[in-house]
């Protein structure tokens, strides 16, 4: 399958950086197939080729891959509390703790509407389940109470809240 990466915003340029994101979303939506080893490779300045070995169901792959991505973070009863329009585009980024650990980093638009967020979980929740739980293509019937039991959870990340973050950054060490 090859795809054309379209910028969301009228004169937006698709950067290498936007193209290796894309990449990064649609691994994370074939590794929901099943699909061992499949084969991504930029080609050009806008396309991406998807190759699939083994899938039977080509049409239920193709809408799966062409969907767009849809980020939200919930809290542990599966209430959404910010979604992929709290976050600054482009902002995410991948970086290393102090022992070598991966770090993810994204910039929201309202830090202070971040920090209430995170001040409600900490009122409404004790431990264990005082958590942003960070889903890509939460579901109607997902939750976060049976997805830890899973081998492969879908959702991404459940960092626990301590204290309140009134801030834009964000970030989850994994």
């Amino acid at each position: 399958m090859l795809y054309e990466v379209e910028p969301q915003e009228e004169g937006q340029d698709i950067t290498d950086e936007i193209l290796q994101k894309t990449v990064a979303a649609l691994t994370q939506r074939v590794d929901i197939l099943g699909v061992s080893e499949p084969n991504m490779t930029i080609e050009g300045d806008n396309r991406i080729r998807v190759q699939l070995a083994g899938v039977e169901d080509q049409q239920s792959a193709r809408e799966l891959l062409s969907k767009k991505a849809n980020l939200s973070i919930r809290d542990a009863d599966d209430n959404e509390r910010l979604s992929g329009s709290d976050i600054q585009e482009n902002s995410a980024s991948v970086n290393f703790d102090d022992s070598n650990n991966p770090i993810v980093m994204v910039s929201l638009r309202d830090g202070d509407r971040f920090g209430e967020v995170t001040e409600n979980i900490i009122n409404e929740y004790s431990l264990p389940n005082n958590r942003l739980v960070i889903w890509l293509d939460y579901e109607e019937g997902d939750s976060y109470e049976e997805e830890p039991m899973k081998e492969d959870p879908k959702f991404i990340s459940a960092p626990a809240m301590s204290e309140p973050l009134y801030t834009q950054d964000m970030f989850d060490a994994e």
